[in-house]
């Protein structure tokens, strides 16, 4: 479609992962665009084009009318029988299907309201220190499974936990880059540690486990034993393996390089105390200035009016979040971090939107709220990302990935 510009830089590129909106400003106020092209993919990129599409129940994530990918799964069903039997599991439909979603919801509140965060402390020990820190990304990126574990008092061994962490981004980083074939079967390598871990947890879990409700809300509707083991190992173990630790990473270096934030963070500890109204605010706003998600695929199963233009059936966009975070329409100065920002269900879809919520999200804020209100503790005065040795992996498609972030720490 022609009204899809050539960016001139793949969404891949190192400096696009880190600072998108300098390539993308000069386009917002463009009414000859609607997006962006790049690596053969077209992208929306403004705020109302992603509420749009994400609440149009026409604009599905499944690519079925695709035939070459059709074709292109149905090989990989074959020679990736780990990955079939995770997709063919994982989904129940109708009002099954929404019963469960409520179920996963009440279990995540749970998970929420009883995790221990105690085990942050030894990073923000580390941060505490001072001198120089090679890497924040080491400090962090298996808290999240750990605390997650531990809440569902799930055991594990120190080995299993790195498996289950790499096991998780396998999956992770194979989601919607459908045609790197190596990346699919690190996939269905990682899904296989996974069914396997939970295969032999699923008849022992602990009785004061928050998965038992789950388990007995999923069986109550007709779900079988594999069914709930796919779901429970899929979208948890999966999605919690980089998720927080990522957007932990780019919070603190939207901090470090915004010391009046930060400062403000210190002088009205109020903000980021965990449970507290303000604090939500606080990390919607970290949140919307950068954080892991890149782009989503859907596909349209009936034309669509966007911002004068057409979208055909069939067609396939990608939504680009970072851009979506950051379209100086929705949000007035866009690259300052302003903790007055008041986010509601209308004027923001961090967390997606209808049908499309992330159902992680009351997790995600209560580790993210600790993780924030460690670091106004603890960061040393005159901390700083060492800016020139950060390195990232733009080549996940749907997640915006940094490997190394090196911290002077004074």
């Amino acid at each position: 479609m022609s009204e899809f510009v050539d960016l001139g830089v793949s969404v891949f590129d190192a400096d696009f992962t880190l600072n998108p909106y300098a390539y993308l400003q000069d386009l917002y106020d463009r009414k000859d665009v609607l997006g962006f092209h790049s690596d053969g993919m077209n992208f929306l990129f403004r705020f109302d084009q992603g509420r749009a599409v994400i609440f149009n129940k026409h604009c599905v994530r499944a690519m079925g009318n695709n035939e070459q990918l059709a074709r292109l799964e149905a090989d990989y069903a074959q020679r990736y029988p780990n990955r079939a039997w995770h997709f063919h599991h994982s989904y129940t439909h109708g009002e099954p299907d929404l019963k469960f979603k409520a179920a996963i919801g009440r279990f995540v509140a749970d998970v929420a309201s009883q995790a221990s965060f105690a085990e942050v402390e030894p990073v923000f020990a580390r941060l505490s220190a001072g001198g120089r820190l090679d890497n924040y990304i080491d400090e962090i990126s298996r808290l999240p499974m750990r605390v997650f574990l531990e809440t569902c008092k799930l055991p594990y061994s120190e080995d299993e936990l790195e498996e289950l962490h790499g096991a998780g981004c396998a999956f992770l980083k194979s989601l919607e880059n459908f045609y790197d074939e190596a990346l699919i079967a690190d996939c269905d390598a990682g899904l296989a540690r996974i069914r396997r871990y939970m295969e032999d947890q699923f008849g022992a879990i602990h009785p004061e486990s928050p998965l038992n409700p789950l388990i007995e809300a999923g069986r109550s509707i007709g779900m079988s034993d594999e069914q709930l083991i796919a779901n429970i190992g899929g979208m948890f173990l999966t999605s919690i393996s980089n998720t927080v630790g990522i957007s932990s990473a780019f919070i603190l270096r939207s901090l470090l390089r915004d010391p009046g934030s930060l400062a403000t963070l210190r002088e009205q500890p109020d903000l980021v105390r965990p449970h507290l109204a303000g604090n939500e605010h606080v990390i919607m706003e970290l949140l919307r200035r950068d954080n892991h998600v890149k782009a989503l695929t859907r596909q349209f199963e009936e034309p669509m009016e966007l911002d004068g233009f057409t979208i055909g059936k069939g067609e396939v966009v990608c939504l680009y979040f970072p851009g979506i975070n950051m379209d100086p329409v929705r949000w007035r100065d866009p690259l300052a971090l302003d903790f007055s920002r008041r986010f509601t269900g209308e004027n923001n879809i961090i967390f997606g939107g209808s049908f499309y919520t992330c159902i992680g999200r009351r997790l995600t804020m209560a580790f993210l709220g600790n993780i924030v209100e460690g670091f106004t503790r603890h960061l040393p005065e005159g901390a700083r990302v060492v800016e020139e040795e950060l390195e990232v992996d733009g080549s996940w498609m749907a997640e915006r990935i940094i490997t190394r972030l090196p911290l002077e720490l004074g």
